[in-house]
């Protein structure tokens, strides 16, 4: 503000402008010209009437801000042992701060500066600014005697107010996961090194209890309400408004169950994007919530081959129909087709993938697969088969089916494993329960039930991998307990994070496969001389060699671009189909035989249709087209070209929409066309005579009204009465995966190997026991 001067200062302050803008140097000239300005402001200021204030003024340097002048003064004032002044009040024209003990006492509270900081101190500091053409200056007045409080009573700073940066270091500790012992010491080491020896003081040395508090606090200005269902709420309308597609809040009187289904704009992306080929899906249920509910992630895998979580569900209840909900709910938000789906053998999983995506392939791990077989093999209730040897066989039997790559020799393996098992066994209670448990869904986890692109991956660890980066990383190993803050960890940092690294792919800082690399090794294959070796079979079929054994030969399908190696299949065209295009460059005409191949197959019906895909079926080779994004599944379509598959389904909609404009038009009524409406308050599905159903009597008196600000309030009393989640589990740690590896780590650590050396550190004995070494020290040194 502009300080009002007299008349005789206003012409003197022009007249030193006017001298400073002639640039004059001389440091003594305008130090008296600060001297002469000083003493015409404290002139003008009338004398103060409490002769306990004390008065100064400073002249501020060019480019202070007047917040850290402030902050300054009032540190050199506490470090003076003048008080702490954490209260700002404003005036007109003047800033006071007073003491941290002005507040006034209140209830049973006596103002005892032993229990309370409400002592009625009237101590304060104002701050009042003045400026002029080529000065700022501050008036500050100090009236720092205290009452009501003590300052020289070391044992009342036992209450102090904690110090500001000193909470905000706790905070960041807090954010980061450190624990409460672990923040004391921290908090300590941060207060040493400032100078500060007083344990006394609790401004700079704090107690469990304070941190304690501290956290609660923190916990309070994280999440938007104490009770944690209020809490997520309240974020749906809030920070996750645009990134949960669907959310159903529970109520144990609706016997509704929770359903979150998360899902932010880059990650439909990427789901739109990759979702076409592969998604694998799994749940997890420690350590992410207390309340033991089911944590669902689907993944895909982009064209690097690395594990990408486009969505997440989050389940109270964890049936068929309320996967299917959620399943619905992404394919709707990401127009989701996918080829295929890895799961773990979960049947609520598998009949809700299904039925939501009919036409799509469901694919079992095949560590589950093996897992569950030897559990059932080894436990009493089951096969219960003690010799290992004849696990081995079983296990073995198993492996074989799994490489079957047709359907024909997986039954005639299975008859063959099966009389092994029984001549093994001596019993048929194994070949049974593999026969009406495994061999029935074989396509699921043998070879020939996935002879088409799915990234070359016979397991779900994208999603276990993903899991446990989870729980380690970013929950830093410790059980999360709220859900909202399960959501703001996933909305704030997972996403985040991946989308972090898809931007450094994307800028060329990450290294990529490269895309030249088939093309490269097709060439040196060539230059070897191995395109001689090439066998032509039929149209569009060829017999390649392979480079590193020119015995073993790989048939290639130029037409669904398809090779018999192993390599086919993991994102990128092989060598041996890049060779193949090479030789048959201006010999054979894919393009025209691809054709012709959709003609034949739209003759004989070979597909099935709906009004969003297409699915294409010629021998081994299935294709599935989204008809919106014409995209297809099979292996071509992945790899840019213009499959089979989609020129089927092309002439599909070409004969549908001749068809449909051949027809006639008949006008619509508009006037029997019903409009949708929100419904009112009373007929919403919490109605608020359901929400109060304790309070019936006066629901049905004549008092009752419902209204909107009536409806909000009850349904959020009713979403505390109802929906309260409950505690299932509350441990502070995530358990291990496997608990026995923490028992063959501390086997390891008790057992230790002791060796024995002479003068020239040579060994003489060594000792692989404890008690021996020990039991020979100790007659050595008696003797």
């Amino acid at each position: 503000m502009r300080y009002p001067l007299g008349a005789h200062i206003q012409t003197f302050c022009l007249a030193l402008s006017f001298h400073l803008s002639t640039n004059c140097e001389s440091s003594t000239f305008s130090k008296a010209m600060e001297k002469h300005w000083l003493k015409s402001i404290e002139d003008g200021l009338k004398k103060e009437r409490d002769p306990r204030i004390k008065r100064s003024f400073d002249i501020l340097e060019e480019n202070i801000p007047e917040d850290v002048f402030m902050r300054n003064r009032l540190d050199r004032i506490n470090e003076m042992e003048k008080g702490r002044f954490l209260y700002k009040k404003k005036r007109p024209n003047v800033i006071q701060w007073r003491c941290e003990r002005s507040r006034h006492s209140t209830g049973s509270s006596t103002g005892d500066p032993m229990k309370t900081r409400a002592n009625s101190c009237p101590a304060y500091v104002s701050f009042q600014f003045v400026s002029s053409v080529s000065f700022r200056g501050c008036i500050v007045r100090e009236m720092c005697e205290h009452s009501g409080h003590d300052l020289t009573n070391m044992e009342e700073n036992a209450i102090n107010r904690i110090n500001e940066d000193l909470v905000e270091f706790i905070h960041d500790c807090i954010s980061k996961g450190v624990s409460n012992s672990a923040i004391l010491l921290k908090a300590t080491d941060w207060s040493q090194r400032l100078g500060k020896t007083n344990l006394g003081d609790r401004t700079y040395f704090v107690t469990p209890k304070d941190i304690v508090g501290i956290r609660r606090s923190f916990n309070k200005y994280i999440n938007l309400d104490g009770n944690d269902c209020i809490s997520v709420a309240k974020l749906m309308k809030a920070d996750l408004k645009d990134s949960v597609l669907l959310y159903q809040p529970l109520s144990h009187s609706e016997d509704q169950p929770l359903i979150i289904v998360y899902s932010s704009a880059w990650q439909l992306e990427q789901l739109k994007k990759f979702g076409g080929k592969m998604i694998f899906l799994d749940a997890t249920y420690k350590s992410v919530t207390q309340y033991g509910f089911a944590f669902y992630a689907v993944m895909v895998k982009n064209d690097e081959g690395k594990g990408i979580p486009v969505s997440f569900f989050i389940l109270s209840q964890e049936t068929s129909s309320t996967l299917e909900i959620c399943l619905t709910k992404l394919k709707e938000a990401a127009d989701l087709t996918p080829r295929c789906v890895m799961v773990d053998r979960d049947q609520k999983e598998i009949k809700a993938i299904k039925t939501v995506f009919p036409h799509a392939s469901v694919l079992l791990c095949w560590f589950h697969v093996l897992q569950a077989i030897h559990r059932w093999v080894v436990k009493q209730d089951g096969g219960h088969v003690q010799d290992p040897a004849v696990r081995n066989i079983i296990v073995q039997g198993i492996f074989s089916l799994k490489q079957c790559r047709t359907e024909r020799v997986f039954h005639e393996t299975a008859k063959r494993v099966l009389e092994q098992i029984k001549t093994a066994t001596g019993a048929t209670r194994v070949s049974k329960y593999l026969r009406e448990t495994w061999l029935h869904c074989g396509a699921m986890w043998a070879n020939f039930g996935r002879m088409f692109f799915h990234h070359q991956s016979e397991t779900n660890n994208a999603v276990e991998r993903f899991f446990n980066g989870l729980k380690y990383n970013f929950l830093g190993g410790y059980c999360n307990k709220r859900l909202d803050d399960l959501l703001l960890i996933l909305h704030n940092h997972v996403v985040k994070y991946y989308g972090q690294l898809d931007e450094l792919v994307n800028a060329g800082r990450a290294p990529t496969k490269g895309s030249q690399e088939s093309v490269i090794s097709a060439e040196r294959m060539r230059s070897h001389g191995l395109d001689q070796n090439i066998q032509y079979l039929s149209e569009a079929r060829f017999s390649v060699p392979s480079e590193s054994k020119p015995d073993v030969f790989y048939e290639v399908d130029l037409l669904y671009s398809v090779c018999q190696c192993p390599v086919n299949g993991q994102g990128q065209k092989c060598k041996h189909i890049v060779l193949a295009q090479m030789v048959s460059d201006g010999m054979i005409d894919t393009a025209a035989l691809r054709e012709d191949t959709a003609n034949m197959l739209c003759a004989t019906n070979s597909f099935v249709s709906d009004e969003t895909t297409v699915m294409v079926q010629n021998g081994e080779n299935v294709g599935i087209v989204n008809l919106a994004k014409q995209q297809c599944s099979c292996l071509a379509s992945s790899y840019g070209e213009v499959c089979v598959c989609l020129l089927v389904a092309n002439k599909i909609s070409e004969s549908t929409l001749s068809t449909t404009a051949s027809q006639p038009t008949t006008p619509v009524d508009q006037e029997n066309i019903e409009t949708e409406s929100e419904p009112p308050v009373h007929q919403a599905k919490y109605c608020i005579k359901d929400m109060i159903y304790d309070l019936r009597n006066w629901c049905e008196s004549e008092e009752y009204q419902p209204s909107l600000g009536l409806y909000t309030a009850v349904k959020h009393t009713h979403q505390l009465a109802f929906g309260r989640f409950k505690t299932v589990f509350n441990k502070r740690k995530t358990e291990r995966l496997h608990k026995y590896r923490k028992h063959i780590e501390l086997s390891k650590r008790r057992i230790a190997n002791y060796s024995k050396t002479d003068h020239n550190k040579r060994q003489i004995q060594t000792v692989h026991h404890d008690g021996a070494f020990k039991r020979k020290r100790r007659q050595r040194t008696r003797k």
